[in-house]
């Protein structure tokens, strides 16, 4: 180790805890490469192989691959396709290409780098100052509509536009970053928010595809939105591994089909497979917005946790309404209903951090104390009396 890293070591250690130094130097300090100039090009299209619900989402990612150091280093290039969603008719997911340089690697030669869904490839990067080498990536997978989809860059990253090539009429899209909210991101325009931008590796964009929902010049309340194409259900917050508190709204979009309702439930690890229902059903308003207050667990139940959306027929809503009854009287967990069909479903993981049982202990000491004073000052104007 040399003495400009053990310096910078000692330096961050009197700054930050050991634990975040060991993760930024690991992230950050002792990677080789950065990808530059991406740009990624997504199309959105239907096929009659593919059930009703779910489309082919075709990406293009090139980018130009520089090493970060003075030398030549030795870089594994990864990429993986989304391969829990496999369609047997159409071969789907799979690489069509990838080009490294001027290697073009296609059919079985392509096939022979690919394991476990994972493109890997090592090569030497020549120094920095030198140049780099460009990246060519072209895959084709089968996503939900309405749904999302996650590219995560395995590298660090600098700098990228999103062209959305395109997108099936009725349709629309938005984009969110590692530190933005959802943008919508349209056919006739190259999306260049992200230009400025560094990716860590582990971060990327979760594009997301749904319905569009005319909207009206007056108030929902006066004008009902026009008609929407197709039914779904979507959580806009919070998102998947977002920390949660008690009290916050959970809050998403739906339009269902007739006779349907919608449920939302919490439980998971932090209350060993334990449901609970927030409410009795959840109200979708005319907008086609709705919010529940989450609660989640026991004031001192903290962890990982789970939210489902889930959409269910009236019969099932109609024994839902019983169990919740018998369950608020009970304090016993529920069962998750079976949903009208399993593109009904959406899946939130989240964390409920460890300080709400601080609060919760203090508020609850609190209240204690104000109750022993309360009643000590009874006791004593009796005596007096």
């Amino acid at each position: 180790m040399s003495e400009d890293t053990l310096t910078w070591q000692n330096v961050m250690n009197d700054v930050v805890d050991s634990r975040v130094c060991a993760a930024l130097k690991d992230q950050i300090i002792e990677k080789t490469a950065i990808s530059e100039n991406n740009q990624i090009t997504l199309k959105l299209s239907q096929t009659q192989e593919l059930p009703h619900g779910q489309m082919v989402l075709s990406i293009e990612h090139n980018y130009e691959l520089r090493s970060l150091r003075s030398e030549s280093v030795s870089f594994e290039v990864r990429h993986y396709l989304d391969d829990h969603l496999v369609s047997a008719k159409t071969g789907l997911p799979k690489f069509e290409r990838v080009e490294i340089g001027s290697t073009n690697y296609s059919g079985s030669e392509l096939m022979r780098k690919i394991k476990d869904g994972g493109f890997s490839v090592t090569l030497d990067l020549p120094p920095g100052s030198e140049g780099s080498i460009p990246v060519r990536t072209a895959r084709r997978e089968v996503i939900y509509v309405p749904g999302s989809y996650n590219l995560i860059m395995n590298q660090l990253c600098a700098g990228v536009t999103i062209n959305l090539d395109q997108v099936p009429a009725g349709i629309v899209a938005s984009v969110r970053g590692p530190h933005s909210k959802a943008v919508p991101i349209r056919t006739d325009a190259i999306f260049d928010n992200f230009q400025e931008e560094v990716l860590l590796p582990g971060q990327g964009f979760d594009f997301r595809f749904k319905p569009e929902l005319a909207t009206a010049a007056t108030p929902i309340s006066v004008a009902p939105p026009r008609a929407v194409h197709g039914y779904f259900i979507e959580v806009d917050s919070p998102t998947a591994g977002a920390n949660v508190h008690d009290g916050d709204y959970i809050k998403g979009t739906a339009h269902l089909p007739p006779d349907s309702f919608l449920w939302l439930f919490v439980g998971g690890a932090a209350t060993y497979g334990c449901w609970r229902s927030l409410g009795a059903g959840v109200d979708v308003k005319g907008n086609l917005t709705w919010e529940v207050r989450g609660l989640y667990g026991r004031a001192a139940d903290t962890g990982s946790f789970e939210i489902y959306a889930i959409v269910v027929d009236r019969g099932t809503h109609d024994d839902l309404l019983l169990s919740a009854a018998r369950a608020g009287l009970s304090g016993k967990s529920m069962d998750l209903p079976r949903p009208i069909d399993d593109t009904f479903v959406t899946r939130i993981p989240v964390t409920k951090p460890a300080i709400q049982l601080d609060r919760f202990n203090v508020e609850r000491r609190g209240a204690v104390l104000a109750d022993r004073r309360v009643r000590g000052g009874d006791r004593r104007n009796r005596q007096a009396g």
